[in-house]
């Protein structure tokens, strides 16, 4: 919940400037905010910290695998990529972070920005463990760490200095946009009051990590990557309250699962304005409170079966007979972390030359170990598909993870998710109780050139009155015999 604040936006129209007014949304700041819970929502959030509980408990995740270690980061971060549209595999990414071999220019770009996502996800963890609070150059960090090897390396690390806003690929100013998040001016007094937050202990762990989410999204302090920092910081969050051990739980694969209902639960919060106390601000979290204690009960349901079928693939290569110290069970090693090879890298690695490479590899794929897959552009690559398909498969096993979990998705009128967006009561003034008067919605379109139709606080698109002026002459031919 916040205030909305008028700016002007100004550009260049051939060789005159326009200065076009827009509404900026600004979050309140979170110091001394107490958020308001229904029993129910206490009670929620305490069954998932024993869901959570239930799965930092179990062997295979306190003390995992090399495997199971290498996968989980990067099914946690290929998800978050997915999020913001990215369409890297763990195929792709293997062989563009262990093979330097990518298929083309752009997805060498994607691939590189998917890589920074799981390593960002890895330093945040690694700040849990290092530092007992979190400073702003903690966060600026993890920013440059996920856009430092891609092209967008002269903005990581540095908080916007224009105006940014979230639109449609054709929109070309805030006035037209979406959501407008806060000036930059203002953008550095509200994360110095967010870092504070981040540090402190006075809320539930799970509670803290929702709405220190919201709030890191609502300020957007970077002119890109801010998804995916902001879901770091909440395992940064969940790591240093003990909530999470040091393997991270796959959390946004299940948003990845549901990103449209995610979007609407944070524009929710980002839509709500009203004075800093007024109790509206936390019905505003509602529907992302609800939406983040689901995902982590699926990302726990889906860290499970991830662990236990990697657990099987490793106990039946364990089992294949090959001699302990040979080649083939060194090569078997390797792909555990490194599930696309090729000979050449094989026997650089091994130490053995490339034609026993290429036998090794060919026994291990008579054995039903990997694959071989053959690509016209890098030459011969052989896969373990039951490694890399728990990661690129992940949409539609999430998917099923959902349904099985909310059978009635999304059809349901009772569904919990869209009862804040459709609630239009928490929308009236902070300043009264009483029904308020209906007001227009005060956007401009940009081509238009009219204010939209519908009233303040709409769903959906703008909607604008066309005004065709006509000359005398005009009416007179366009008139009905």
């Amino acid at each position: 919940m916040g205030y909305e604040i008028r700016r002007d936006f100004c550009y260049w129209r051939g060789t005159r400037q326009v200065r076009q007014p827009y509404w900026a949304y600004v979050p309140h700041p979170l110091a001394g905010w107490n958020p308001q819970l229904t029993q129910g929502q206490r009670e929620l959030l305490a069954e998932t910290a024993d869901r959570l509980a239930g799965l930092m408990s179990r062997p295979n995740w306190v003390d995992p695998h090399p495997s199971t270690d290498w996968v989980i980061r990067r099914f946690e971060g290929i998800a978050s990529s997915g999020i913001e549209g990215l369409q890297s595999t763990l195929r792709s990414v293997t062989a563009h972070e262990s093979l330097r071999q990518p298929s083309s220019p752009r997805d060498a770009e994607e691939d590189a920005a998917t890589v920074g996502a799981w390593r960002q996800v890895r330093a945040a963890l690694d700040q849990a463990e290092s530092r007992a609070e979190t400073s702003l150059a903690d966060i600026t960090k993890l920013h440059r760490v996920l856009l430092g090897n891609t092209s967008q390396a002269a903005i990581a690390g540095r908080l916007k200095m224009e105006q940014n806003w979230i639109s449609a690929p054709w929109v070309r100013t805030p006035a037209g946009a979406f959501y407008v998040p806060p000036p930059p001016d203002l953008a550095r007094a509200l994360m110095d009051d967010l870092v504070e937050y981040v540090s402190s202990t006075e809320h539930d762990p799970l509670l803290a990590a929702c709405v220190a989410h919201a709030q890191f999204e609502a300020i957007h302090p970077f002119d890109d990557g801010n998804g995916r920092t902001g879901r770091a910081l909440m395992h940064l969050m969940l790591r240093r309250r003990g909530v999470t051990g040091r393997l991270p739980v796959p959390f946004s694969a299940a948003l990845e699962a549901r990103r449209r209902f995610y979007y609407m639960a944070l524009n929710a919060h980002h839509s709500f304005v009203g004075e800093p106390d007024h109790p509206h601000r936390a019905k505003a979290l509602t529907e992302w409170l609800y939406l983040w204690c689901d995902a982590v009960e699926l990302a726990c349901q889906a860290a499970e079966v991830v662990t236990d079928r990697l657990g099987t693939v490793i106990a039946r290569w364990e089992d294949l007979r090959f001699r302990s110290g040979s080649s083939d069970r060194r090569a078997l090693a390797m792909m555990l972390t490194c599930p696309v090879m090729t000979a050449p890298a094989l026997a650089e690695r091994l130490d053995i030359s490339e034609q026993a490479a290429r036998r090794c590899l060919r026994r291990l794929v008579d054995a039903g170990a990997i694959a071989e897959a053959p690509t016209p552009r890098n030459g011969r690559r052989y896969e373990a598909p039951e490694i890399l398909d728990l990661v690129d498969e992940r949409r539609v096993f999430m998917d099923n993870l959902w349904t099985a979990w909310r059978p009635d998705w999304p059809s349901s009128d009772q569904r919990r998710y869209i009862n804040a967006v459709s609630d239009q009561s928490a929308r009236q003034p902070a300043a009264s109780t009483a029904t308020p008067t209906p007001q227009p919605c005060r956007h401009v379109g940009v081509l238009a050139k009219t204010q939209c139709r519908l009233l303040d606080g709409h769903l959906g698109q703008h909607r604008y009155r066309l005004q065709i002026e006509r000359t005398e002459a005009q009416a007179e031919v366009m008139a009905p015999p």
